[in-house]
């Protein structure tokens, strides 16, 4: 009788294994399959993405974005925060500490090259914020001065450069391009 009860029991056992098993792997598969937010993909097609190998175009960009050493960004975030969050559309001139003059011929050279080769670029670099920053301050500057073609340009790039950052970088550089993505929303409405 205690045979019968004991093997009973385990019998019991086993069915309950096999029955969270096969669940737990038709769970597994379907949250693999489930995307992620932000246009981040799935896991499923971040296994499969390739190894990131940068473009000929990529490595020109990383040699723009490398010209733009000595970036503060505290003050470009706090000029770039204050004029967002005001409710009219007025621009203030920006601070001499965000440091926009000298950048001028650099952001003039790198805003079309990546309109022009935005849909060739991969790029990976912890210099997001750095370069979407002044980016947003140049298309600020320019709307403030009344030249709303080239601050769209400047607003266009930052939206490139965002959506173009290699599915390899780290979470810190795709946080960062999440923001900047938000300010360039803001500044277009400006």
């Amino acid at each position: 009788m205690f045979l019968r009860i004991l093997a009973g029991f385990v019998l019991f056992l086993a069915l309950v294994w096999v029955v969270l098993y096969v669940s737990g792997e038709a769970s597994l598969r379907r949250e693999a399959m489930q995307p992620w937010p932000y246009g981040l993909g799935s896991v499923k097609q971040a296994v499969e993405t390739p190894p990131y190998s940068p473009s000929a175009e990529s490595e020109k960009l990383a040699t723009l974005v490398g010209s733009l050493d000595d970036v503060e960004v505290k003050p470009i975030e706090a000029y770039v925060a204050a004029q967002i969050a005001k409710g009219d559309d007025t621009i203030d001139p920006p601070p001499a500490d965000v440091k926009l003059a000298g950048r001028e011929e650099t952001i003039a050279e790198l805003v079309p090259f990546v309109i022009a080769h935005g849909d060739r670029l991969t790029w990976s670099s912890y210099r997001v914020a750095d370069v979407s920053g002044l980016l947003a301050v140049a298309a600020l500057d320019r709307a403030e001065s009344g030249d709303a073609r080239a601050a769209w340009d400047d607003v266009h790039a930052i939206w490139i450069l965002a959506r173009v950052l290699a599915p390899t970088s780290g979470w810190r550089s795709k946080q960062e391009a999440l923001f900047a993505v938000r300010n360039a929303a803001a500044i277009a409405r400006k």
